[in-house]
């Protein structure tokens, strides 16, 4: 790790512009999602959407687990336009498409690496992607059949979510998924590694979308190794591969922390209060 760190270090600063402004496409991303989304139920301001999501991404870093969703949920559940049940739906629905759409991106990557690298990775990869959608695609019937009627209730936000809607959600996710792609070949370059850009897109798709089927907090681990591991069965050393990994990591942390700490002051919260809270919710 001492290495990869002083290899890091030896970088022109110069790269962290275009990676921090396409990074920062994510932190946009799911905001913009959720402005669409409670179009229908009154007109609450992008930046107060901004601000919320910005601090749960925050405590997504800060904190071990998926505690960003249970604050993510009592900050949302303060705008008095938003019901407890609409928030579920939206989560649940949103949840849904992103992980459908980064499956779909994956699959070329699948194919295109099964061609180049050893058949295991790729095999489990696939048979994950297979579940995935599977999973997706049952799962409305197995809502209807098992849950309680109160969150059968909740699903009615999503009953109300029309085409144009639909369609709107998946541009601005592809676009995010398109900057993540992008980052990925910035950083390469940075390293020195000479890859052709599209099998470096196919393995940073795949990479992305095994760190989400993983469900762990921002695919921590999961995604790391998968995309480390890609690089290295492409020839990248390992201080080469484990740096462009380090540098992802570091830029959606500082992203994080450019937007999340101004967003506590924005929404009155100090982070004590955010202690609290996440004290509530932690198992």
């Amino acid at each position: 790790m001492t290495g990869i760190l002083s290899h890091i270090m030896e970088y022109e600063p110069a790269w962290l512009f275009p990676v921090v402004a396409f990074t920062s496409v994510h932190f946009f991303s799911e905001p913009l999602r959720w402005r669409v989304y409670t179009e229908e139920i009154g007109t609450i301001q992008f930046t107060r959407l901004f601000y919320i999501f910005s601090v749960t991404a925050l405590i997504s870093y800060l904190f071990p687990l998926k505690l960003g969703i249970p604050v993510r949920i009592w900050l949302l559940g303060r705008i008095k336009e938003i019901t407890v049940a609409a928030i579920v739906s939206y989560m649940v629905v949103d949840g849904s498409i992103y992980t459908l759409l980064s499956a779909l991106t994956a699959i070329p990557g699948v194919l295109l690496l099964s061609a180049t690298l050893p058949l295991l990775p790729v095999l489990i990869g696939a048979v994950a992607l297979a579940a995935t959608l599977y999973l997706i695609g049952s799962g409305h019937q197995w809502v209807s059949t098992h849950l309680s009627p109160k969150l059968q209730d909740a699903l009615a936000s999503f009953r109300r979510i029309n085409l144009r809607v639909l369609l709107l959600i998946g541009s601005i996710i592809l676009v995010d998924i398109a900057s993540q792609l992008i980052c990925h070949l910035l950083l390469l370059k940075v390293v020195g590694m000479d890859l052709p850009w599209i099998t470096v897109v196919a393995a940073a798709a795949f990479a992305m979308f095994v760190g989400i089927a993983s469900a762990l907090p921002l695919g921590i681990g999961v995604y790391d190794v998968t995309m480390a591991g890609l690089l290295m069965g492409m020839g990248a050393r390992p201080d080469q591969a484990f740096s462009v990994v380090l540098l992802i990591r570091l830029a959606n942390l500082l992203v994080c922390m450019i937007v999340g700490v101004p967003s506590l002051w924005k929404l009155g919260l100090k982070y004590a209060d955010i202690q609290n809270r996440v004290a509530k919710v932690r198992p």
